[in-house]
């Protein structure tokens, strides 16, 4: 049986303005279990201006039981480290799906560049 494991989400919300009146951002952790991660695949370009960079992108899969908000402009730790979650993901709605997991999400960390 496949079985996912827990994720944290980190969600941003507005805690006040600087100096300048710019807004001051916080995080809010939202626990989520079950989560299957796919881990992709990394880069690690030899010829780079910057050899030390590392790119890593990452599939989620959340579970149905998933009833948060929208993931826009959230992040993701997984395994111990900090991604971003690209775009704005959606369930699958309508019809049967056959797995108990409804909502593709890609992740992505850019180290070094």
């Amino acid at each position: 049986m496949i079985k996912g494991e827990p994720i944290t989400i980190l969600r941003p919300h507005i805690t006040g303005v600087d100096q300048y009146g710019e807004p001051t951002r916080g995080w809010t952790e939202e626990s989520v279990d079950n989560v299957l991660v796919n881990p992709g695949a990394s880069s690690d370009p030899a010829d780079s201006t910057q050899p030390a960079a590392l790119e890593a992108t990452a599939i989620l899969y959340f579970p149905r039981t998933y009833t948060g908000e929208s993931l826009k402009d959230c992040k993701a730790i997984v395994r111990g480290r900090e991604y971003r979650i690209i775009g704005d993901p959606m369930p699958l709605d309508g019809g049967l799906t056959p797995t108990r997991w409804n909502m593709q999400v890609t992740i992505d960390r850019d180290d070094g560049r």
